[in-house]
């Protein structure tokens, strides 16, 4: 022990080679020491009377990794640090916070907020900031006395840490860095609150991906000299824009639970954007793009899906059509029809229905006039959110 409290220091390890996460039931802190091999044997316990550790035990967790696991009275927090060039030391430390406690037995997390029966939960809001792994929830009203403040480290597979802020505004906000895309909702019994993590299926009857594409360094397809006012149409940009519109129809559904892939100008891996819709197990993900030829001749609408004629219920084929037929419809195109593409990244690696709408060709003159024109965007992003209504329709997730 030293001033702060119990510590336990390692000789040969860095502590950029140490993994560290925290599993409750008991409570305990583990520590995965990378391309190490424990000479202590198979496994070894040794209690102690430390004053947060109880006891500590070491294995060879495989080939390659040492696994150290500190059991702890309570939740104490940790900080490692490295001493000289290959010392490590893990300080236990007295947590800043109080009347919290985190869960999670290899199934969905539960936070647990003590002594709370104050809290109106008819009152609590909730901000699911996923495309930055943040969800937070405010409490209405400034409860640092009870919570105290600072934050929880727990870096499992569910969570990476919580954080315990007073905004400033009236509010006590619990700021949860998520290491997955989850739905906490608040449930209360006696003087205890539950804050519980759903996946997004378990509470959304309706779920899609929309996935504005390219953005960022990122521009995708270029007509030159053919933006109004006689710029470069970048698809990024009409993408962006058309989304926008999309957005404000769906957002205004409150039957049909969004998550998109970008909101702003930012570069997103294709693997970023397939994850999103994995993650959430959408019903179906529905991508936003235009098309480019070297030939300004070539014009018209088409929509690319993923071959899957032999999924059970609704496919992409049948999304493609969908969609396609709306499209057309109002923006008044060629249609070129829907085409299957089994070699495009999003389409190959999306777990649902997935498919590319190419609404129109930034390279042909007419085209552009229509896909550049706030008037027609608007009318596109209407029939994706017609489109994807009449989807849930024929095809109802019966959640």
């Amino acid at each position: 022990q030293n001033g702060i409290g119990d510590y336990v220091e390692f000789s040969g390890i860095q502590a950029n080679k140490v993994k560290a996460f925290r599993l409750s039931n008991p409570d305990r802190i583990v520590l995965d020491f990378s391309d190490t091999l424990s000479q202590i044997g198979k496994q070894s316990q040794t209690n102690t009377l430390g004053q947060y550790v109880t006891s500590i035990r070491t294995a060879q967790f495989d080939a390659t990794t040492t696994r150290i696991v500190l059991e702890t009275d309570g939740q104490a927090d940790y900080e490692i640090s490295q001493s000289g060039a290959s010392t490590t030391r893990i300080q236990l430390l007295e947590p800043s916070y109080e009347n919290i406690n985190y869960e999670n037995n290899e199934e969905l997390p539960i936070i647990t907020l003590e002594n709370a029966s104050q809290i109106p939960l008819n009152e609590v809001t909730y901000e699911d900031d996923y495309n930055d792994g943040i969800f937070i929830i405010h409490l209405p009203g400034n409860y640092a006395s009870l919570f105290g403040d600072g934050g929880i480290q727990v870096d499992d597979a569910s969570i990476s840490s919580i954080d315990i802020v007073t905004n400033g505004l009236g509010y006590t906000d619990l700021v949860i860095h998520e290491n997955d895309i989850y739905v906490f909702r608040m449930e209360s019994d006696g003087d205890r609150v539950y804050i519980k993590a759903y996946k997004p299926r378990e509470i959304y009857s309706q779920i899609v991906v929309l996935d504005f594409g390219h953005g960022g360094k990122d521009p995708g397809a270029i007509g030159k000299g053919l933006a109004p006012g006689g710029g470069n149409l970048q698809e990024k940009d009409v993408n962006l824009a058309i989304g926008n519109f999309a957005r404000a129809y769906l957002e205004a559904d409150p039957n049909i639970k969004v998550y998109y892939t970008r909101q702003d100008d930012t570069y997103v891996s294709l693997q970023a954007r397939t994850d999103i819709g994995n993650k959430v197990e959408a019903d179906f993900f529905v991508s936003i793009h235009n098309n480019a030829n070297q030939s300004s001749s070539i014009a018209g609408s088409e929509t690319l899906y993923f071959k899957d004629a032999d999924r059970p219920g609704l496919n992409s084929v049948e999304l493609a059509r969908i969609l396609q037929n709306r499209i057309v419809a109002a923006l008044g195109l060629f249609n070129r029809g829907v085409k299957d593409d089994n070699g495009l990244f999003i389409l190959r690696n999306s777990d649902m229905p997935a498919i590319i709408l190419e609404e129109g060709f930034v390279t042909n003159v007419n085209d552009s006039k229509k896909l550049g024109d706030p008037i027609y965007q608007d009318a596109i992003a209407k029939a994706i959110y017609e489109g994807i209504v009449e989807t849930f329709a024929k095809y109802p997730t019966g959640r």
